[in-house]
């Protein structure tokens, strides 16, 4: 407490680190809105509007993304992870006047960010990648993977295994991932499915 002539004053440090009494986030004493609750508590708008925004609860990743997540051995390579299963890619026009320069990482972008998604099947001759890695020669998906984030090379400093695991995840838990998988079903199907002959009856003759 400071004293301040006849009347005392709390002693704030704006940095402090508080949870919001409605939601529970994680705050700054200098992001409370005006006034206590009555019971005391200081309120908060950027989060949940103090209490007006109600966002269902995070639910728990699925096996074996959860026991991954507590790997200090797989945490540097969750981007590669990600990157693996990604379904589309960013696309801009990214400003490398300011990579690499000194002081902190600046990633910068003119105009729209757009996601580029393409076609279900790669073009003739091309390589598969993104959403078409679940749909198109996934008897081969793990190299198919591999090359598409090395850009030819199928090694990887990534287990295989873990590869796996996490492909068959987003088989069962993803629901895009279970349209891709539907769409490649129906590609391999008609594909191959035999020729159906019908046979008609011409006017005063047989069988044709």
């Amino acid at each position: 407490m400071l004293q301040s002539g006849k009347k005392k004053v709390e002693a704030n440090d704006k940095w402090e680190i508080l949870s919001c009494p409605s939601c529970h986030a994680l705050v700054w004493a200098a992001e409370a809105v005006g006034g206590h609750s009555s019971r005391g508590e200081k309120q908060f708008t950027i989060c949940c509007q103090q209490g007006r925004v109600r966002l269902p609860p995070v639910r728990e990743a699925p096996s074996p993304l959860r026991e991954l997540l507590e790997s200090k051995k797989f945490r540097p390579h969750i981007r590669v992870a990600n990157s693996l299963l990604a379904f589309i890619s960013m696309g801009a026009q990214v400003d490398h006047s300011v990579t690499g320069t000194q002081g902190p990482f600046t990633f910068q972008v003119h105009g729209q960010i757009i996601h580029r998604i393409g076609s279900l099947l790669p073009e003739d001759g091309a390589p598969s990648e993104y959403l078409q890695l679940y749909i198109f020669d996934t008897d081969n998906e793990l190299e198919n993977r591999k090359r598409a984030l090395t850009q030819g090379s199928s090694s990887l400093a990534f287990d295989d295994s873990v590869i796996i695991q996490l492909i068959d995840m987003m088989d069962k838990h993803n629901h895009l991932a279970k349209t891709f998988r539907h769409d490649r079903d129906s590609v391999t199907y008609e594909a191959e499915r035999p020729p159906i002959l019908f046979q008609y009856r011409r006017r005063g003759k047989g069988l044709v």
